[in-house]
């Protein structure tokens, strides 16, 4: 089974078709790392992702989409201030999140995460 194509769309129409330099499928999983040369044309919203899928035959025999949320505008980053970093409160306290954002804490060098 070989990836022959992946097409991006929003709003029903195609933004940008990838048919060079394709993932290879190893244990179902696949990565895209394209960096920003095709990641840019997309807009905050709504993306439906189409993989065409091949045989050895190398035509078209399978496809699969997913429909992705994107959001191109980065999270604002926190501010931390803890002035001498001793405290004997054990409460911790985030703030001024965007819609729809978590955040988790680690205290043992990102082992184990904490909500």
């Amino acid at each position: 089974l070989n990836i022959t194509s992946i097409v991006f769309k929003q709003n029903n129409a195609v933004v940008h078709t990838i048919n060079t330099a394709l993932p290879v499928i190893n244990n179902n999983t696949w990565t895209l790392d394209h960096d920003n040369a095709w990641a840019s044309k997309l807009v905050d919203g709504n993306c439906t992702v189409v993989v065409n899928l091949s045989a050895n035959s190398g035509g078209i025999t399978g496809q699969g989409e997913a429909v992705v949320v994107i959001d191109i505008v980065a999270p604002v980053t926190p501010v931390l201030n803890l002035n001498d970093g001793i405290t004997k409160n054990s409460t911790m306290t985030v703030g001024d999140l965007e819609a729809g954002a978590t955040w988790q804490y680690s205290i043992d060098g990102g082992v184990n995460f904490t909500s």
